[in-house]
């Protein structure tokens, strides 16, 4: 017995057929994001995950103490949540999920961008 499409799997059928060039140039784009993967980890995100590992064995630093010009005034990182985020995803997982979730983070911004460009051509505009 050949196996039938439901309305919803038709119609999801024929959007990738209609828009089978955008899908497969953003298929093709995030897997060489990925193959490129070890590229990705430089200097900024080693001192991230360092950042983070300071940040969760010690707290925050109000005290300037990694900051000369500012040991007069009470200093805190801005970028404290993210780096603890990163060190604690890198201490669940390995730098493998690290560098997976960066893959899913800065490709999500262009699957919204994608949808709303699929949404436009949808509505004829």
């Amino acid at each position: 017995m050949k196996p039938t499409l439901t309305h919803r799997g038709a119609r999801v059928l024929a959007w990738l057929e209609r828009e089978s060039l955008p899908v497969t140039v953003f298929g093709l784009f995030v897997c060489g994001l990925i193959v490129r993967l070890p590229d990705q980890l430089r200097q900024d995100g080693w001192l991230a995950l360092v950042s983070g590992r300071v940040v969760a064995d010690s707290g925050l630093s109000h005290d300037g103490h990694s900051h000369r010009l500012d040991r007069a005034r009470a200093v805190v990182d801005q970028q404290w949540l993210g780096q603890l985020f990163l060190y604690r995803l890198a201490s669940a997982g390995n730098l493998r999920l690290v560098m997976l979730v960066h893959v899913g983070l800065a490709r999500g911004s262009d699957g919204s961008r994608a949808a709303r460009c699929a949404l436009a051509r949808w509505f004829g505009t």
